[in-house]
């Protein structure tokens, strides 16, 4: 995948998103209970930590022509607030609409730990050369 402003990069992150909110709303009598067995505030931390990394990866491709830490640090922030911001917004239509689920605050903790844990993983793995060598060609 070369690194140009080509929007497809985003279609990852947009489908996770899409499912992390179809997930969120369904009425809980719909939610198989195996989903239970697992710390729910591990599957928080997960989905919203993937899809940070998603973003990230989307915004750093195709916004940035150029290997930074300045470009890296900028993407993770962008993408960082847009997780944030899509999870306090479904624990608050949880906690409004009449689907039997209730928004939590400790959920919106877990899903920020997710987010934050994202940055200093792709740090410790070389997140830039790693995106680099993987996605693009250069």
């Amino acid at each position: 995948m070369l690194r140009n402003k080509n929007i497809i990069v985003f279609i990852p992150a947009f489908i996770w998103a899409g499912i992390i909110t179809i997930m969120s709303l369904l009425p809980k009598k719909r939610i198989p209970i195996e989903v239970f067995t697992i710390s729910d505030k591990l599957i928080h931390a997960s989905i919203y930590g993937f899809l940070t990394l998603l973003f990230l990866i989307a915004i750093y491709l195709y916004f940035y022509p150029k290997n930074s830490n300045k470009a890296f640090a900028n993407s993770f922030i962008i993408s960082a607030i847009l997780a944030f911001v899509l999870g306090v917004v479904l624990e608050f239509f949880q906690e409004s609409m009449e689907i039997g689920r209730t928004g939590d605050w400790k959920d919106a903790l877990a899903n920020l730990f997710g987010i934050i844990i994202v940055y200093p993983t792709m740090k410790i793995f070389n997140g830039l050369d790693l995106i680099d060598k993987v996605l693009v060609k250069e």
